[in-house]
């Protein structure tokens, strides 16, 4: 869950960080979390899956990290659609759907 709530955190951040946003995303997540007190193995394991998010080599790194948090952030998918993209209302909603049935 952790890694399903930051994985994208670069890019968010710092959209110029998002063809490298999984790098720099868990370099991200280091500091966070080290800054919250977590454990280094729990660390490493979430930075594993903001790391491999993107072309997701395991069934958990796809499921923790793409799947749970798209259909957990909605709104943040329209906002990525509407504004960052500029797509008309049909352009956006069949990316916004597209991006949850690719998800799923």
């Amino acid at each position: 869950m952790i890694a399903a709530w930051l994985h994208d955190i670069a890019s968010i951040t710092d959209y110029s960080l998002y063809e490298l946003h999984h790098i720099h995303g868990a370099e991200m997540a280091y500091l966070i979390l080290k800054e919250y007190g977590y454990d280094d193995k729990k660390i490493s394991l979430v930075q594993k899956c903001i790391r491999n998010h993107r072309g997701s080599v395991s069934l958990e790194e796809l499921c923790v990290a793409d799947a749970i948090s798209n259909f957990v952030s909605v709104p943040s998918l329209l906002y990525l659609a509407y504004v960052q993209k500029c797509m008309g209302i049909e352009e956006g909603k069949t990316f916004v759907k597209d991006k949850l049935t690719r998800s799923f």
